[in-house]
């Protein structure tokens, strides 16, 4: 009797536990559909792992075109340091730049979130991402507060960077541009190429203002050929250096002119580029010119020295501050963290005009400035 008593509670007990594990799995599955919906309507999924800096396409749960709110932003990430196990310091040179769009609401988030350090320029990642790789990126894609979708949403990813020479690219069609090469019987033109901004770029100068090295490498070597390195292009101004041999244009590096800072005064027309480090006689002669155009912010920034094989800062204090010029029409901030360029526009100045915005992408499509370059020039 009392056999079939325990027996009858233990068939009782097992139907109940088989309820509470069928509701128990409902329910999962219930929350699992949930946040996959939440997921699926708050995401913006990269596309794939290439070099996003040339894409603009995510994928939405909507056919609906995000395109006018999202921003991209993808910088370079060098010098991997284990500092605990699993975890990666890397130093992320322009990652201020990139913190800095006002655009991004979320800049503070996506910084806590790295770890950034402000005064070495480092954030913390998984060594797996970059530990083996000579150099990284960090590609990010945020959409801005006023989208009507996806507000203040961002994602970033980690991967090798795919080193490409970017020498000779061609960005517009012949026929596009046919209008707005140089032509020479109407005026004189001369480009100057920024190869000093390139030399600081790849080397260890901002090392010594973050603290990583000591005055040494203030002094580094002349980059004449350091276009593979990702910072020197971008300091080079690479895509306007290939858009203006593409127009004709005459282009002479900064090392050539600061041999001679007389020559530009045979020019009607001085065309600067992200010329951010050049020697006094090259800015006396420059800000003497009467006819120049800006086509960069940051330009006539630091003072420099120079031979024939080396550039260093004209003062060896590591306070960077040391160099500055202080330039009346100086327009660093915040135009040169304007990588956007969309509401673009040239400020008049004493000795010619400025582009109050940084056109390194604007430039590879946009016609209307390759008229007004020419409108200036002709």
């Amino acid at each position: 009797m009392n056999y079939l008593r325990l027996n009858s509670i233990f068939l009782i007990f097992r139907k109940l536990v088989n309820k509470i594990l069928i509701l128990t799995l409902i329910s999962i599955i219930i929350i699992a559909i949930v946040l996959l919906f939440i997921t699926s309507s708050t995401n913006v999924t990269l596309t794939t792992e290439d070099d996003l800096s040339t894409s603009t396409n995510v994928t939405l749960t909507t056919e609906d075109d995000l395109s006018t709110y999202m921003r991209e932003f993808v910088i370079h990430l060098h010098y991997p340091q284990i500092v605990e196990f699993g975890q990666c310091s890397v130093v992320a040179r322009n990652i201020h730049k990139m913190l800095s769009q006002e655009s991004f609401v979320q800049s503070d988030a996506f910084a806590s979130e790295l770890n950034f350090d402000q005064s070495t320029s480092t954030i913390i990642v998984p060594c797996e991402y970059v530990l083996n790789n000579t150099i990284s990126q960090l590609a990010l894609r945020y959409v801005v507060e006023d989208s009507p979708l996806h507000p203040g949403h961002y994602e970033y990813q980690i991967t090798p960077f795919d080193i490409k020479d970017p020498r000779g690219f061609i960005y517009h069609t012949d026929e596009e541009i046919k209008n707005y090469k140089f032509v020479e019987d109407k005026s004189s033109v001369i480009v100057i190429e920024p190869i000093f901004t390139a030399s600081a770029y790849q080397s260890g100068i901002y090392e010594a203002w973050e603290g990583r090295c000591d005055e040494s490498c203030l002094n580094v070597p002349i980059c004449f050929d350091c276009l593979l390195i990702p910072d020197a292009a971008f300091g080079q101004s690479i895509t306007a250096v290939n858009v203006f041999k593409q127009l004709e244009y005459p282009i002479i590096s900064d090392y050539d002119f600061g041999m001679n800072p007389e020559i530009i005064f045979e020019y009607d027309t001085v065309i600067m580029l992200h010329n951010e480090y050049v020697t006094r006689e090259m800015f006396d002669a420059i800000t003497s010119h009467p006819h120049t155009l800006y086509l960069y912010p940051n330009a006539l920034y630091q003072e420099i020295k120079f031979n024939s094989t080396n550039v260093w800062m004209a003062s060896t204090s590591l306070d960077r501050e040391d160099t500055f010029f202080n330039w009346e029409y100086d327009n660093t901030h915040p135009y040169e963290f304007d990588r956007d360029c969309i509401d673009w526009v040239f400020r008049d100045i004493e000795n010619g005009a400025q582009l109050l915005c940084y056109p390194e992408l604007r430039i590879t499509y946009d016609l209307d400035l390759l008229k007004y370059i020419h409108d200036f020039v002709h």
